[in-house]
């Protein structure tokens, strides 16, 4: 009898630490994959501003040659 006590203890054991680790990984999804984990770094979003900037300086540039040339011909 005790030996079947034991493995029912073991069990309950087993199911309430599975249910502990469930939790941990809910709420370790929940920060991952959540809404506000999907905010961009403000580094980032300078990164983007300066690409920005860059791609339309370029486009100033090849626009201000084009007119040269218009102008020389």
């Amino acid at each position: 009898m005790q030996l079947l006590r034991d493995i029912a203890a073991a069990i309950d054991h087993r199911e309430t630490e599975i249910e502990r680790l469930k939790s941990i990984i809910k709420q370790l999804q929940r920060m991952q994959f959540d809404r506000s984990s999907e905010r961009i770094d403000p580094d980032q979003f300078v990164l983007g501003l300066e690409d920005l900037r860059t791609q339309n300086e370029h486009k100033q540039r090849v626009c201000a040659v084009r007119r040269l040339r218009r102008w020389i011909r």
